[in-house]
Formats: C-alpha cells, sequence, structure tokens
C-alpha cells in the first residue's frame, strides 16, 4: 500500500459537490463534500494507504448532476 494525492479539476457550476472515491467492489475509500465556484476549480485529496488497482471517482451535486471516471492508482 502507498499514500497518493490526487489532484483534481473541475469546470462547473457554483454547487456543494458530493466527491466519492470508491473500490471496484463498491466500498467507498474517500467520501467528501466540496463546494466549487462557476468556472473552474483545483481540487486536491490525500488518499492514505491504497493499494494499487482501479477505482471509481464520482462527483455529484444537485446543480451540476452526476459525473464518474475510473482512475488507475499505480
Amino acid at each position: 500500500m502507498t499514500d497518493h494525492n490526487l489532484a483534481l479539476t473541475v469546470v462547473a457550476k457554483s454547487d456543494n459537490l458530493e466527491i466519492k472515491i470508491t473500490e471496484m467492489s463498491g466500498n467507498t475509500i474517500v467520501k467528501a463534500g466540496k463546494p466549487v465556484t462557476e468556472g473552474k476549480n483545483d481540487m486536491n485529496f490525500y488518499l492514505p494507504g491504497l493499494m494499487h488497482g482501479q477505482y471509481i471517482l464520482c462527483g455529484s451535486g444537485k446543480v451540476n448532476g452526476v459525473a464518474t471516471k475510473k482512475i488507475f492508482v499505480q
């Protein structure tokens, strides 16, 4: 297991986003609420002790809807 930092840029409308990172089995690793403003928003997450593999990143908000992305940890 290794500690990782995830840098994420989100282009959105003003909203409160819920960011979740889950294992492929469905277990939630990280869950955080982040307010975003209109336009480009830079976010950083510290991810301690992740195994190498695939994870699902999901961002959701009332205004912006839901977006998911598969991420790979090396």
